[in-house]
């Protein structure tokens, strides 16, 4: 079983994934690391806001993202701190929110047909409201998130057009990354499942696999 978890930046997702590889050692925790895409475009002197370098680069972490997936999807039980939906969605959708219209689909057809090979069985998603976001962004000079607004901007206007991303979109559980109670109709769960577990309830991916 492999399991994305997702949500906007500055809503928990790192901090979710450390509590579960702390908490649950049956499920391998695989985190966001870009140093291997990065290594291999360092000194090419590529500019993603021109169309060429923009593809070349995105070609990096596609392929980055595929081997992290075949490295999850080796284990029984894995949990990857964002995944291929995230990826593909970026390349797709990064350009027309700086103005361009750019062919992506039809440059990246092959790299992202290799990218939708990457089955996730279940979809995590983190929520807080743009403010909480912004605050948690504002509060953490740990991380550099400079595309922040940006994505906060042309994700709010997209983030139910599952029909425009080819992967296919796994089953998912809406978390409240914001620790409050919630109405919706959507499953929720509490980010923290630790007082599950004291209570010799089932851990995350016993809960999962259930259903």
């Amino acid at each position: 079983m492999v399991l994305a978890l997702q949500g906007g930046m500055a809503v928990g997702k790192t901090t979710a994934a450390r509590y579960v590889a702390a908490h649950d050692p049956a499920v391998a925790v695989f985190f966001e690391d870009n140093s291997p895409a990065l290594s291999n475009l360092q000194g090419r002197g590529l500019d993603k806001h021109r169309f060429a370098d923009y593809c070349e680069i995105q070609r990096a972490f596609i392929q980055q993202e595929i081997d992290r997936y075949d490295r999850a999807a080796a284990c029984p039980c894995a949990l990857i701190d964002l995944g291929p939906q995230e990826i593909e969605f970026y390349t797709l959708f990064y350009p027309a929110s700086i103005g361009k219209d750019w062919p992506v689909r039809q440059a990246l057809a092959a790299e992202l047909a290799a990218l939708r090979r990457c089955r996730i069985d279940r979809t995590l998603f983190l929520q807080a409201s743009v403010s909480v976001l912004q605050q948690r962004k504002e509060g953490d000079t740990t991380r550099d998130r400079g595309f922040f607004a940006n994505r906060q901007s042309y994700a709010s206007r997209n983030c139910c057009r599952s029909a425009d991303v080819g992967t296919a979109v796994p089953k998912g559980d809406f978390i409240n990354g914001t620790f409050e109670t919630e109405n919706a109709g959507h499953r929720r769960h509490d980010a923290a499942d630790g007082p599950r577990r004291r209570a010799g309830q089932p851990c995350l991916h016993e809960r999962l696999q259930a259903r």
